[in-house]
């Protein structure tokens, strides 16, 4: 049986909500669905697509060293100051 139309049989298919006629690899899966820095967020819901091995990410695939949330230029894992006012 292969529930999602994508020619990958349910057994097999590893992304098993796949939109009909999509091109997928042998495992059921598009480019998109594949986690290509291997941090747990697919790559088209990743913000962060290139997050170094090992670190921790939030529901958008970003660490703490990707991410400046006060927009210092200072990323938050190094960011002595988390809360610098802007400007």
């Amino acid at each position: 049986m292969d529930s999602d139309g994508d020619g990958v049989t349910d057994d097999k298919d590893q992304c098993a909500e796949t939109m009909e006629g999509e091109t997928v690899d042998e495992n059921g899966c598009t480019s998109g669905d594949v986690d290509g820095d291997g941090d747990g967020v697919e790559n088209t819901k990743d913000e962060c697509p290139n997050t170094p091995s090992g670190e921790t990410v939030d529901a958008n695939g970003c660490s703490t060293s990707q991410k400046d949330s006060d927009g210092d230029g200072v990323n938050d894992d190094s960011d002595s100051c988390p809360s610098t006012p802007s400007g």
